[in-house]
């Protein structure tokens, strides 16, 4: 298993979902930096790429050559102005469940990168530096924004309600490794909910399935089964890269009680 991808698992099963709930945003970088900028001029350089990212535009955080190592902090934020303003908001009323964002590192690793969630009087943050261990390869991350538990949220965890449903600012926070100058890169910053599951009626041979939604193409996800949730022990009945946004799976029936749960591998 992918240990960057760990940080997600943790609470990933069907979902119900509310009607009328609108799409949620995903940041490509495409076309321009799209509102997000440098917090802490003189510190980092924050520009867009319109090639190199995964794929197409992503943004560059660089921070340059030192004479003498100190380690510097310096985040990419949303500032609320273009698209970034739909990272802000009520993140609760919009049914997001989940922020991730796709991230790579040349030359070396930084020594710490922070997700940030600011309202008007409370922040909260997620430390992601473990699950960063490899260099000039992407890596997703995905975060739970559920709960401060389920997301592993630190800060004012108090009030974590109040924050999600009043987002004002998101920052990408980053401390540097060393003298040398240090390139990072972040791309498909995204808002999105977690899987469901719909029954699909059995087929004539008897088999019944569920229709999974709310997939994120491209991403590994694992599908696994339980006989009771009291005590469960979870089975593993396979793993797949989605292809779509939805997927439908097919099991034999049974006379056993079975609970599934779809996590991201």
């Amino acid at each position: 298993m992918n240990n960057v991808r760990l940080c997600v698992i943790i609470g990933l099963a069907i979902s119900i979902r509310l009607a009328g709930a609108g799409e949620l945003p995903t940041e490509t970088f495409s076309h321009a930096n799209a509102g997000w900028q440098d917090r802490d001029p003189g510190k980092m350089i924050v520009s867009q790429l319109t090639s190199g990212g995964n794929p197409g535009g992503c943004l560059r955080l660089v921070f340059p050559a030192q004479s003498v190592a100190f380690p510097d902090t310096d985040a990419a934020v949303a500032t609320g102005q273009m698209a970034s303003a739909q990272f802000t908001g009520d993140y609760l009323g919009a049914e997001a469940m989940m922020l991730g964002f796709d991230f790579k590192a040349d030359h070396v690793l930084p020594s710490s990168l922070w997700i940030k969630l600011y309202s008007s009087s409370n922040v909260i943050y997620r430390d992601v530096t473990s699950h960063l261990n490899v260099l000039n390869a992407w890596q997703p991350i995905r975060v739970s924004i559920l709960s401060s538990d389920l997301g592993g949220w630190l800060g004012d965890v108090d009030a974590f309600f109040d924050v999600v449903r009043d987002v004002v600012r998101v920052e990408f926070q980053l401390t540097r490794q060393s003298e040398i100058t240090q390139m990072y890169y972040l791309d498909n910053i995204f808002l999105d909910r977690l899987p469901e599951a719909t029954p699909v009626a059995p087929d004539e041979d008897g088999a019944w399935g569920l229709t999974w939604r709310n997939l994120r193409v491209g991403d590994a996800y694992r599908v696994e089964a339980a006989g009771d949730l009291a005590s469960p022990v979870w089975r593993s009945l396979g793993s797949f890269n989605a292809a779509d946004q939805a997927l439908e799976l097919r099991f034999q029936s049974t006379n056993d009680v079975m609970f599934y749960r779809m996590s991201l591998d």
